[in-house]
């Protein structure tokens, strides 16, 4: 015997389409009760000759036969429906799963990093953040001397400099 491992959403599942299967069963025999016993008073309410009532039974007969064959279609679909539910709740949980595993394996790893490292690094990164500033606030500076000595030497306005280098 296998012993299946499921969970919630795919124990709905199956249970849902039982319940479904169990409906159309009772749905069936109800149906097939109801026109049997109807079929009865007529009989007993009218006299009419057997062959009469053979073609009458057998009409109900294939009466009854459609509805069942309409209500096992229902209950086919319904079958069919709660199986693709199933397979995708199935793939989605074996989705889930590898992401679980492998984001335990990312946890395990960075579990296991020193903590000395971690700060190492962080410093390394907030150095080059400094170095990058100064480095920013040195061409600004130079660039501002540049362009007072070309204001200076050409005479050129401030206005006219910002047209010759295109920024305005």
């Amino acid at each position: 015997m296998t012993i299946i491992n499921v969970q919630g959403p795919v124990i709905d599942a199956i249970l849902y389409a039982s319940v479904v299967v169990a409906i159309a069963a009772a749905l069936s025999i109800g149906i097939g009760l109801t026109m049997f016993a109807v079929g009865r008073l007529r009989e007993t309410k009218e006299k009419v000759s057997p062959s009469v009532r053979w073609q009458m039974s057998v009409s109900r007969l294939a009466r009854a036969s459609e509805e069942m064959n309409r209500a096992m279609r229902d209950v086919v679909a319904e079958i069919k429906a709660g199986e693709d539910t199933l397979e995708g709740l199935q793939e989605r949980h074996s989705a889930l799963s590898e992401e679980v595993a492998k984001l335990t394996a990312r946890t395990e790893t960075l579990r296991h990093t020193p903590i000395d490292v971690a700060k190492y690094i962080q410093e390394l990164n907030e150095q080059a953040d400094k170095k990058s500033r100064k480095r920013d606030i040195r061409i600004m500076i130079a660039g501002i001397i540049l362009a007072e000595v070309v204001h200076n030497i050409l005479g050129l306005s401030w206005d006219a400099l910002l047209k010759l280098v295109g920024l305005r």
